[in-house]
């Protein structure tokens, strides 16, 4: 009798360990997690935007968090701006983003199938 009320605060105590275990891989997933989309460098200077997806998309049909980073030559973070992209809860892919390089900017144009297109100007030197 005394073995059974021993064993059973330990397998509880390991029950919820696992639990807080499976939630916290649940929560870096769907939240934390950062994936890289897709870069584009820009071949007369080297330098690059970086589209990163932060997460999964919002649950069911929601917006999908993305990070775009400009990168100078030796891959230095010059800039970064996070933005939300309405696409029917698909998650970021290189159809959301156009790149256009010019002299002393990085011209970015997002865009999804629930939004108008947003554009951003990186600048190159700061």
């Amino acid at each position: 009798m005394k073995k059974i009320i021993k064993i059973i605060p330990i397998f509880v105590v390991t029950f919820f360990i696992i639990l807080v275990i499976f939630a916290y891989c649940n929560i870096f997933k769907t939240k934390i997690e950062v994936t890289n989309v897709s870069e584009y460098t820009n071949p007369a200077n080297n330098y690059t935007v970086l589209l990163q997806a932060i997460g999964d998309p919002e649950w069911p049909f929601g917006k999908t968090k993305v990070k775009i980073t400009l990168l100078d030559g030796n891959k230095k973070e010059l800039e970064s701006v996070i933005y939300f992209i309405s696409d029917d809860g698909a998650r970021a892919s290189e159809k959301n983003v156009n790149v256009k390089w010019f002299d002393n900017y990085a011209e970015i144009t997002i865009s999804g199938s629930e939004q108008d297109d947003d554009v951003y100007k990186m600048y190159y030197k700061k």
